[in-house]
C-alpha cells in the first residue's frame, strides 16, 4: 500500500517550480463558487491559491478538517514542492474530496507542476473548458539527479498515479517536457489518461 512516507523517501526535497509565478505561499479560504458542470451548480468550496510549500500539507490538513466528504477543492496554482503536492493529494483522497481548477480575482485557472499531483487526489476531478492542467519533468533545486534516483522517483510517481486511478502513461507525457517548459493536458488526453472528462458549457 502506498503511503506518504513511501513517496517521500524517493522524492524528499524535490521542488517543481515555475519562475514567472508570483512567489506567495498557498492561501486557503472558502467561498461559494458556481460551475455549469456541477450538481448542484453552486457549492461551498475550499479555495487553494498560490505556491505549494513545505508547510502547505499541514496547513491544508488543518484547514480542511471541518469540511465533509464530497467538498470541492478549487486549485489555482503554478506549482511548488512535489512532495508537498503529493501529500495534499493523499489528504484529499483520504477525506474523499473532489477537485476542480478555477480562477480567482487575482489568479488564473491554472494548476501546474506540483499542483497537478495535488489535483489528482480528487475522487471526482473537473477540468472546466477554461482551465489549464500543466506538467513537466521534475527536478531538484539542491542536486543533480542521477539515473538511479530518477528511476526511483518515476516508480513512486507511477504508484501514486495508479492509486489515484490515473493511467501511469501520463508520467511519460509529463517527462517529455523539460523542467523549464510546460506541457498542457488536452481534452482528449484528459479522457485517455482517465484524469477527467471535460465538458463544454
Amino acid at each position: 500500500m502506498l503511503t506518504p512516507k513511501t513517496i517521500l523517501i524517493s522524492i524528499f526535497q524535490l521542488a517543481i517550480t515555475v519562475a514567472y509565478w508570483p512567489c506567495f505561499a498557498m492561501d486557503l479560504s472558502t467561498e461559494s463558487r458556481c460551475f455549469q458542470d456541477l450538481e448542484p451548480k453552486c457549492q461551498q468550496m475550499i479555495i487553494a491559491v498560490g505556491i505549494i510549500t513545505k508547510d502547505t500539507p499541514k496547513q491544508f490538513t488543518d484547514f480542511s478538517r471541518q469540511f465533509p466528504a464530497g467538498t470541492y477543492v478549487l486549485f489555482s496554482s503554478k506549482g511548488g514542492m512535489l512532495d508537498s503536492g503529493l501529500m495534499i493529494g493523499k489528504r484529499i483522497r483520504e477525506a474523499k474530496f473532489n477537485t476542480i481548477i478555477g480562477n480567482t480575482e487575482y489568479s488564473s485557472a491554472d494548476c501546474l507542476s506540483a499542483c497537478a499531483y495535488a489535483f489528482f487526489g480528487g475522487v471526482i476531478r473537473k477540468l472546466p473548458p477554461t482551465a489549464h492542467l500543466g506538467l513537466h519533468h521534475y527536478y531538484s533545486k539542491t542536486q543533480v539527479l542521477d539515473l538511479e534516483q530518477q528511476q526511483r522517483i518515476n516508480q513512486s510517481l507511477i504508484r501514486y498515479l495508479e492509486m489515484m486511478g490515473i493511467d501511469p502513461r501520463l508520467l511519460e507525457y509529463a517527462n517529455s517536457a523539460k523542467s523549464t517548459n510546460m506541457t498542457y493536458v488536452t481534452e482528449r488526453q484528459a479522457k485517455e489518461y482517465k484524469i477527467s472528462e471535460r465538458k463544454e458549457d
